[in-house]
């Protein structure tokens, strides 16, 4: 057989399947969004199920043990673990990764009969590696270079995935793996006291298995509130994570610590490593199926005027300004927006914190300023304000003896409020949230988030700025 009639009857065949799946879909469409999340809710009991049984026989005292900070090993032996409640991935309240609550009772090492009682949180993803679309980045690749190279499977592969991550909410292990590096190399060696996050009890990363859990503080033991974007952080609360955020960042600014062979090599940036080649790759037509099929989304853009192909256009200017600025250059949390922060009142006072440090890279400060005050604030409270918050975070920056200004003193305020700040706003839209699946959080503080970055966009004029200046 001629190659020519086996492409064509392979053509055919593609056709045939995908003039059929049309329709389909176009005859149980009216009917489909009754069934949706009825069938959603049930595979996801099961899977919770399934997850709940398997997550106690992983946990036992050896296994837990073998995960604890060898500081907590010395003094402590575990006696006894309960597991209290699983939060899955896709609930509305673990966005990307399962959370199972523990009750652990410690015997207290050269003690007679002296325990302890903490509550901790094991974070995991409980779906199998074999049934995680993000297990393989070579996969991810793969299935991007057959979009582009058959162009009318571009769209049905997109919708595919995210189908499919609607089922069975996940993250790709690129997330999974950064964070629990961060949390086992970085911020078990920062005092929690100067910059607010949850403690670290261990980690454990096995990347043969597929396997990377973070054991941490429970937080829901405390009196804390989890902020979103149908409300706001009070002001005084804003500046306390500026500061926190400003001493982070004067820690690794430029550090040498990120080069080749020391310590933090491994930590990634906006164009290498990580997340990068997720979002290059497929980040793009997920957004795509996003919009095409919320139409709440293509009402909240429709004030920008432009197509999600142009805005893409932007954000790889945006990254690459990340990663090409000279001067601003240092470890980031990444994902600063506010349903990542939390307000807790510990026995020093009320203190203001971050979670989720899946996203932390090596970049510019500004990309995590930008966020938070792009999605903490209300439209109104970030005219009124934004520029008294940055110059706050400068003057942390500057107290901590950082010239933030960088050689000759050439970016001074005005520079960095139009040129790093403003422009950061289209990674926070973007990548922030048009990528984010609307079950992750649900469409209510989807919408809320898509609302205020859309309106500083504008408010900021970002794009223009990006096409124009950069």
């Amino acid at each position: 057989m001629s190659s020519s009639i086996f492409h064509k009857i392979i053509s055919a065949i593609i056709f045939v399947v995908l003039f059929g799946w049309n329709i389909i879909f176009f005859c149980v469409q009216p009917f489909w969004s009754y069934f949706k999340r009825p069938i959603r809710i049930c595979l996801s009991n099961c899977l919770r199920k399934i997850s709940r049984q398997d997550v106690k026989k992983l946990l036992t005292k050896q296994f837990v043990n073998n995960m604890l900070n060898d500081d907590i090993k010395r003094n402590k032996t575990i006696n006894k673990i309960d597991v209290t409640l699983l939060e899955s991935c896709g609930d509305g309240k673990a966005s990307t990764t399962d959370r199972t609550h523990l009750r652990i009772e410690f015997n207290i090492n050269n003690t007679k009969d002296e325990k302890e009682t903490h509550y901790l949180v094991f974070k995991a993803v409980l779906l199998p590696w074999y049934m995680r679309l993000g297990s393989s980045i070579p996969l991810i690749k793969l299935t991007a270079l057959v979009g582009e190279r058959i162009p009318f499977m571009n769209d049905l592969i997109h919708f595919c995935i995210n189908f499919y991550n609607y089922y069975l909410p996940q993250a790709p292990d690129a997330m999974y793996i950064n964070e629990t590096l961060i949390y086992s190399n970085i911020l078990q060696y920062i005092n929690n006291e100067e910059i607010e996050h949850p403690k670290c009890y261990g980690t454990l990363f096995n990347p043969n298995k597929c396997q990377y859990f973070i054991l941490m503080e429970d937080l829901s033991t405390y009196n804390v509130q989890f902020p979103t974007a149908l409300n706001t952080l009070k002001i005084p609360h804003v500046k306390q994570l500026l500061k926190s955020l400003a001493l982070l960042h004067s820690k690794f600014w430029h550090s040498k610590r990120f080069k080749n062979g020391n310590d933090l090599s491994w930590v990634v940036n906006s164009e290498k490593g990580g997340m990068y080649e997720v979002f290059r790759s497929i980040g793009k037509g997920l957004i795509k199926d996003h919009v095409r099929r919320n139409k709440f989304e293509q009402e909240i853009l429709k004030p920008l005027g432009l197509t999600i192909d142009e805005m893409w256009e932007c954000l790889i200017s945006c990254e690459k300004m990340f990663c090409s600025a000279k001067n601003g250059q240092t470890l980031c949390h990444g994902d600063t927006h506010i349903q990542n922060t939390y307000v807790i009142d510990r026995t020093a006072g009320v203190k203001v914190g971050l979670l989720d440090w899946q996203l932390s890279l090596q970049s510019h400060w500004c990309r995590d300023v930008a966020y938070i005050l792009g999605t903490a604030l209300t439209p109104i409270q970030r005219h009124l304000y934004e520029k008294e918050l940055l110059k706050d975070y400068l003057n942390y920056l500057t107290l901590n003896g950082i010239n933030w200004k960088g050689d000759n003193d050439i970016e001074d305020f005005q520079f960095q409020f139009k040129y790093r700040y403003s422009v950061s706003m289209c990674w926070g839209l973007v990548i922030g949230w048009l990528i984010c699946p609307a079950n992750n959080y649900g469409e209510a503080i989807l919408s809320a988030n898509l609302k205020r970055l859309v309106a500083a966009c504008i408010d900021l004029n970002t794009f223009d700025i990006i096409k124009n200046d950069l």
